[in-house]
Order: structure tokens, then sequence, then C-alpha cells
């Protein structure tokens, strides 16, 4: 068994082999409609990588909760073709890159805005999500984030790269509350590491999922958490594909990594 100094290491590291290496933001143009569809299709294929991971862990590792780091990695590597590697020299943080923090017991996409008005519009998903109940109908909440996108399509002094990251975004976390709310058990809230009501999980996760659409957009992103760092070389994988090692190294954090 790999010892837990060794797991929170690497476990930092294990998204970070999902994005570039400086700090500087794609530009994207489009039509409201282009931008949608783009969007759409992004959270289709974070959802595809997301499914053949967890198929894969499935297949492999049928004891869900008894998974190591080592699996963990297995798992990834499978998918996106590229196994995590331990940054060790923490010099190459910069100040000026994008940090995502997992190590919360909570994840505000507003902490993750490049822009006043990316950081106004994730305000607003961030009530959403504060407000949400576990007996809530997707449905409405659907309704309400479809309204966000609405109105972000509808403002004329939003620019298209800021369209794109909060409408990614937000149809990435629609399509992961969907998913995990689907996937995770009654009994998932009793599993270790973290023992959190299932509903938060959900939440957690899926709020992960949004972050990582947004990070996808950033090449010189770093992951925080258990106190490590996480980085990969630039132009290994997709944004999508980023997106759900995301999704997946916090659904492990949350749930199967011992």
């Amino acid at each position: 068994m790999i010892s837990k100094n060794k797991i929170r290491t690497m476990l930092v590291l294990l998204v970070m082999l999902c994005f570039a290496s400086s700090c500087t933001k794609e530009n994207t143009t489009g039509s409201g409609k282009e931008i949608k569809t783009s969007a759409s299709e992004f959270s289709r294929q974070h959802d595809r990588y997301l499914q053949e991971m967890l198929e894969y862990q499935a297949k492999t590792f049928p004891q869900k909760t008894e998974l190591t780091i080592s699996d963990v990695l297995d798992v990834i590597e499978n998918v996106i073709g590229v196994r995590p590697v331990v940054l060790e020299d923490t010099t190459q943080l910069s100040s000026t890159c994008v940090v995502m923090n997992l190590d919360a017991d909570t994840i505000n996409l507003a902490d993750y805005s490049a822009s006043s008005k990316i950081e106004s519009y994730f305000s607003s998903v961030d009530q959403i999500l504060l407000n949400l109940d576990e007996n809530d109908s997707l449905t409405s909440v659907y309704q309400l984030l479809d309204g966000i996108e609405s109105g972000v399509m509808a403002d004329n002094q939003t620019t298209d790269d800021e369209k794109e990251t909060i409408v990614s975004a937000v149809e990435v976390l629609k399509g992961s509350l969907v998913l995990w709310n689907n996937y995770l058990d009654d009994d998932a809230a009793k599993t270790n590491p973290q023992n959190w009501p299932r509903w938060k999980k959900v939440l957690f996760i899926s709020a992960a999922d949004a972050i990582g659409a947004v990070l996808g957009y950033f090449v010189g992103t770093y992951i925080s958490v258990w106190g490590g760092y996480i980085s990969i070389p630039p132009g290994l994988v997709g944004a999508a594909a980023g997106a759900a090692a995301v999704s997946y190294l916090a659904y492990c954090y949350v749930n199967i990594v011992h």
C-alpha cells in the first residue's frame, strides 16, 4: 500500500496533467448559437470521458471503496492516455497562474474567475448551488441555470471569451448534477475519506466539474489538495479530458481513495 503522504502528493498532481503550462487564456470567437453548441458538445465530451473512467474503474477495480492512488492513476491513464506525474519542484508555481483548491469543504465558481463579468455570473451560480436542497427538483435548478446562460448571451458588455467560459461551465455543471445524483447512492455518505452527506458530495464534485471546464481554457493551472500541487506538460490532452480528470479526482477525493 502506498503511504498517505505519497497518496497526497500524487493526488494533487493528478489533474494537472490535463492542462498546459503558461497562464494565458485561449482566444475564442463565435455567435451565440455557436457558443452554446460548442459548450453543449464540450459537456457531452466531458461526460463521455468521465463515464469511461467510471466504467473502467468498475471493471478493473470492482471494490470501488478500496482504491489506492495507483488504481486511480491507472484509470486516468487508461482513458486519456497520460499517467499523472508528481510535481517534485514546487518552485515552478507562479503567483500569476490559476490554482484550483480541492482541499476544501466547498468549491465556489466565483473564486476561479478571469474577469469581473465572469465573477458576477459565477457568483449567481454559486448562490443557486448554496440554496440547493437534496429534495429540490433538478428541473427547476436547470431553469435557473438556463436563465443565467440566457442572461450572459444577451449581455453586450460580455466578450465571446467570457460567454464561452461561463456557458461551458454551466453546461458541464448541469450534466454533472444529473450524472452524480444518479451515480452516488445513499451508501456514499458512509464511505471514507470524506464522511459527507451524499448530496454534499454531489454538489462538491459537480462544482469541481464546472471549474474543470473553466481551467480547460487556461494554459497554466495548478491543483492544490492535501497540501500539495499538480502540474502537467503542455498539450497532452484536450480541455474536456482535463475537466473529466478533475471530476474523477474530486470523486475519488470524497469517496474512494484510502
